[in-house]
């Protein structure tokens, strides 16, 4: 089977989406060596999916080194490839029109935010993405929460989508040093779900005076960044996964800052980081993490800071019991079931 991918717009680095399909594409090229895989790139993300086949869409940059294979549209790349389908961000799978498409969708924030869109602007988002839909056999979602979001949203029958749960990086469980003094919490954002991030600074600042700890802010920078974060908020752009895993190790606790948890994967790395959570009852956390973390109400600061103080208050028996189970759960989520499932879902659009 030839897959083509589509890449488009993806931003290299630590963000959800493109952890998640790079470790997929790995698992299954590994699951399945005599599939093929047909990277579609730009001149964002090329460059970083070196060792795969790629065909650059648009016109190449001119430092671009070596031979490129280059193409004007996804449709003319899938064609000139010959795939048997196009996997795709739901975002971006409009421009799959020549070979069928399998979308996956790991949140709808691009729908239902309404910071980042008008209302008029969500509805006709909202038919298009219900057209799309409709036309398409399989969907791939990260958790039952996000299939059911898809229903409820878009009006996907539950019986179309294909669940394939992320997994964690076993090196989050090797033993890593910090990167930052202790003591100190820690939020791992991601730049598409930064609408909540004002809250946790706002419930700091709150705080600052009755903690020694500081906060420690990782994710790639974006055109949203303050000019000053304020004081004792240190703020890391680079963070492989030693250097994360280190962080989330001697953290007091890790702090989720999203609204939009469909995935949970730095939910998932926190767990398996043995780090104590405080994360909002939202999306897939309760699939996923159980009753495990602190829960806070997203709407309330003062619910927040109830939760860090509960954290910091937490005896140590119990927290080291809450971290075992974590870690033990954790371990039951890998990317290599992850790509299984995905797999079986390309085999229902090509039956």
């Amino acid at each position: 089977m030839r897959i083509g991918v589509n890449i488009l717009g993806l931003e290299p680095g630590y963000d959800e989406e493109d952890v998640y399909l790079r470790n997929i594409l790995v698992r299954m090229r590994e699951i399945q060596p005599d599939s093929q895989f047909i990277l579609f790139t730009d001149a964002r993300n090329h460059n970083s999916f070196s060792g795969w086949e790629r065909v650059f869409i648009g016109k190449p940059p001119d430092n671009m080194q070596g031979p490129v294979n280059v193409e004007k549209s996804v449709d003319r790349a899938a064609k000139a490839a010959k795939v048997d389908l196009v996997f795709s961000p739901l975002q971006t799978a409009s421009e799959v029109t020549a070979v069928p498409v399998l979308p996956y969708v790991l949140d709808l924030s691009f729908i239902e935010a309404p910071e980042k869109t008008s209302r008029w602007s969500a509805s006709s988002l909202n038919k298009e993405f219900r057209k799309l839909t409709a036309r398409t056999q399989v969907i791939v979602a990260p958790s039952d929460s996000m299939r059911r979001r898809l229903l409820s949203v878009l009006g996907v029958a539950m019986d179309r989508v294909v669940v394939a749960p992320p997994g964690a990086d076993p090196g989050f469980e090797q033993a890593n040093p910090s990167i930052a003094e202790e003591p100190y919490l820690v939020v791992c954002n991601d730049t598409r779900h930064r609408e909540h991030l004002a809250f946790v600074l706002d419930a700091f600042k709150k705080i600052i005076d009755e903690l020694p700890h500081n906060l420690v802010i990782v994710g790639r920078p974006d055109h949203t960044e303050p000019a000053d974060w304020g004081p004792r908020v240190l703020r890391v752009h680079q963070c492989p996964v030693p250097q994360r895993a280190g962080l989330l190790q001697h953290s007091d606790a890790f702090i989720s800052a999203s609204l939009h948890e469909g995935a949970c994967i730095q939910i998932l790395e926190a767990m398996r980081a043995g780090a104590r959570i405080i994360a909002p009852r939202v999306g897939g956390v309760p699939e996923i993490a159980s009753t495990l973390p602190i829960f806070y109400n997203h709407e309330s600061v003062a619910s927040l800071i109830g939760a860090v103080k509960r954290a910091m208050q937490e005896e140590k028996t119990e927290r080291g019991r809450q971290i075992a189970f974590a870690r033990s759960r954790a371990r039951e989520y890998t990317w290599e079931k992850c790509a299984w499932s995905v797999l079986s879902a390309f085999k229902k659009v090509h039956a």
